[in-house]
C-alpha cells in the first residue's frame, strides 16, 4: 500500500510504500462488483487503526511513490498492450474459422466484404499494438524510463484493443454476446483498460510532456 507519510512533501519524498499483510488487524475488506465479473474481483480495503513496524517498509521512506509508477509503468500499463494483442490474436483466429464456416443467404461469411474488411482492421490493430509494446518492453529490458512508451502502450491497447474486439463481437453477431463465450469477458477486460491503472486522459498527458521533453527522440526510428 501507498501512504502519506510527509504531507509537505507530497509525492516528492512525501509518500512512503508498505507491505502490510492481509490479516493484519484494522483491516477490512469490502467486495466491489462491477461489470467485468459475475464474481468480485475488485475489493475496497479499509484501514481502521492500523500499525505495522518499520520492516514493513518498502524500499525507502518516502520513496513510494517512484515504486508506484514504476510498478504502474511495467507490471500494468505495459501488459494491457499485450494482455489486448493476447485477446485479439485468438479472437481473431475464432472469428475466422467461425466466417469461413458460417454461411446466409447462401454464401459464407467469409465471402462477405463487410466481414473481410473487419477482419483486416483487426489484425492491424494486432500488429501496431504488439509493435508499440515491443519497443516499450525492449526499453525497459535496457534499463531506460519508459513511463511514456507504457503509457502509449496502454493506450493504444486499451482503445485500438477496444475497437476490434467491437469488430469481433460484431462479427459473430448474437453468439458473440452470449455469456459462455470468450468474447464478452474479453471485450469487458479490453475496455477496463481505459480506466484502470490511469484513465486515457492521463496516459495523454504523460504522453505529450514527453513529446516536449524529450523531442524527435521519442517518434523517429
Amino acid at each position: 500500500m501507498l501512504a502519506v507519510t510527509d504531507p509537505e512533501k507530497g509525492s516528492r519524498g512525501g509518500i512512503t510504500m508498505f507491505i502490510v499483510d492481509a490479516d493484519t488487524p484494522g483491516i477490512s475488506t469490502k467486495p466491489l462488483r462491477t461489470w467485468q465479473s459475475i464474481r468480485p474481483h475488485q475489493f475496497s480495503v479499509f484501514y481502521d487503526d492500523v500499525r505495522v513496524p518499520a520492516s514493513a517498509v518498502l524500499g525507502e521512506v518516502g520513496g513510494g511513490f517512484a515504486l508506484g509508477q514504476h510498478f504502474l509503468a511495467i507490471q500494468d500499463r505495459l501488459t494491457r498492450g499485450s494482455m489486448a494483442t493476447g485477446f485479439l490474436s485468438r479472437s481473431l483466429e475464432m472469428a475466422t474459422d467461425y466466417v469461413r464456416s458460417r454461411t446466409t443467404f447462401g454464401q459464407p461469411l467469409s465471402q462477405r466484404q463487410a466481414i473481410q474488411w473487419m477482419l483486416v482492421d483487426v489484425l492491424v490493430d494486432i500488429k501496431s499494438i504488439r509493435a508499440i509494446s515491443y519497443e516499450c518492453a525492449a526499453r525497459a529490458d535496457r534499463g531506460e524510463d519508459v513511463r511514456a512508451y507504457a503509457a502509449m502502450a496502454k493506450l493504444v491497447g486499451a482503445n485500438w484493443g477496444h475497437r476490434s474486439m467491437d469488430k469481433i463481437m460484431q462479427i459473430f453477431g448474437g453468439i458473440g454476446e452470449a455469456m459462455d463465450f470468450p468474447i464478452p469477458h474479453w471485450y469487458h477486460q479490453i475496455r477496463h483498460g481505459r480506466i484502470g491503472g490511469g484513465t486515457d486522459e492521463i496516459q495523454r498527458i504523460l504522453i505529450q510532456r514527453a513529446i516536449f521533453k524529450e523531442g524527435a527522440e521519442l517518434w523517429l526510428a
